[in-house]
């Protein structure tokens, strides 16, 4: 996608789909409404969403990158990620029964 409409027009378009979805999960996560089922399709769509930009963000760094630099970025991007996803884990797993709502508007 992101070679047929251009890098910067899918991230973007992906990347505020997703904040769309966060909202979402918000909303039906709140104590205004509570419906698990519709949380499942937000959380569902913004994980697909975020498979959709990956192959983006990843032709930005190797595009802005020298060659000498894209090991050490790749790296770092791993770590990143894989870093971020344990402590979210973590974070989410303390918050989630009893904070879901603000957890969600956190995110």
């Amino acid at each position: 996608m992101s070679d047929r409409y251009g890098r910067k027009r899918v991230l973007f378009i992906g990347e505020m789909l997703r904040f769309v979805c966060y909202i979402g999960m918000a909303i039906v996560g709140s104590h205004i409404i509570h419906n698990a089922v519709l949380l499942f399709i937000f959380f569902f769509f913004s994980n697909l969403l975020s498979s959709a930009i990956t192959p983006a963000n990843e032709a930005i760094l190797i595009d802005d990158s020298r060659p000498e630099q894209r090991k050490y970025l790749y790296t770092l991007s791993y770590w990143l990620m894989n870093g971020s996803i344990v402590i979210g884990s973590l974070l989410g797993g303390f918050f989630f029964e009893q904070h879901l709502f603000l957890l969600l508007v956190a995110a």
